[in-house]
């Protein structure tokens, strides 16, 4: 799955609405319990860096102009 901007939005197989920058959060499960201190951060995208993406670029200019419309 892509991006979906927030004026495109799609819909889920159960009917839920939604938008997405396009990335994705991982999570692995295990059988016994973890502390935070066994948790590990996968260096896909850096953190708190999205991708940028010709739908987050219309996103943040979409924001920008309802912005300066007020």
């Amino acid at each position: 799955m892509g991006p979906v901007i927030r004026q495109q939005e799609r819909s889920s197989l159960n009917g839920a609405r939604y938008f997405t920058d396009g990335l994705r959060a991982v999570m692995f499960f295990v059988t016994r319990p973890l502390s935070i201190a066994d948790l590990e951060i996968l260096d896909w995208v850096p953190l708190g860096q999205p991708a940028k993406t010709d739908a987050t670029e219309k996103d943040q200019h979409a924001a920008e102009d309802t912005a300066q419309a007020r």
